[in-house]
């Protein structure tokens, strides 16, 4: 009988350990971010930083480890099991596909936490505007407008634009002259310019069908409304 009560203690023992285990969370001090870089090289990073422990973390200032890395920098708490975003951004080369970087947090009682960021960087292409809509609001009767919307490549790869399809009746798409097929190098621009006669009353919309071609074949649907009124 004594053993078997004894066993129960163990038993019981165990399986409070082991939910103590569960509820506990581990620090994260590594970080492995996929970054995007923008036109001008510039990367934008951001990750959340958690406070494991019990009790409040004061963070009296954060430290980059390069002077390439501008960031925030403000005195923050964090309390228990909350976590603090920390961002920054990064000048970076247009050849780089990696970087290894260090953030410091320093603390009120004088101690210190070291954060090793592993960014990877990603380049898109990129359409100007960025949400690929062409507006012509509250234009007049019988006039002609025109906008021009812009194609970069923003990666380290030549882009090939295979094919522009065609737009709706009352639009036209200039490509100034360019042929398609064509192939946009890295850091290359192809501009386009639509245009619209209003020659009648009411809303009219059109899609701008592009077929893309980097390391894969992709088709890219830009539209552009106009309103005659």
């Amino acid at each position: 009988m004594k053993n078997l009560n004894r066993l129960y203690i163990i038993i019981i023992a165990i399986i409070t350990l082991l939910s103590c285990n569960t509820n506990q969370l581990s620090e994260k001090l590594n970080y492995d971010l996929n970054v995007k870089v923008t036109p001008s090289d510039i990367a934008e990073c951001e990750f959340y930083y958690t406070n494991v422990s019990s009790t409040p973390m004061i963070v009296k200032h954060i430290q980059y480890s390069c002077g390439c890395m501008a960031g925030n920098n403000s005195e923050v708490t964090i309390e228990p099991k909350d976590s603090t975003l920390i961002s920054f951004s990064m000048k970076v080369k247009k050849d780089e596909e990696s970087s290894d970087r260090k953030v410091t947090l320093w603390l009120a009682d004088s101690t210190k936490k070291e954060l090793n960021i592993k960014m990877n960087f990603t380049r898109e292409l990129v359409f100007s505007p960025s949400n690929g809509v062409i507006s012509f609001p509250k234009i007049h009767l019988d006039s002609t407008y025109s906008k021009e919307f812009t194609l970069e490549n923003n990666t380290n790869s030549p882009c090939t634009l295979k094919e522009i399809g065609d737009v709706s009746n009352k639009f036209e798409l200039n490509t100034f002259g360019k042929n398609y097929p064509a192939i946009i190098n890295p850091g290359e621009t192809c501009k386009f310019r639509l245009e619209f006669k209003s020659d009648t009353l009411g809303l009219f919309s059109t899609k701008i069908p592009l077929v893309l071609e980097t390391d894969k074949l992709y088709k890219v649907n830009l539209f552009a409304y106009a309103k005659v009124i």
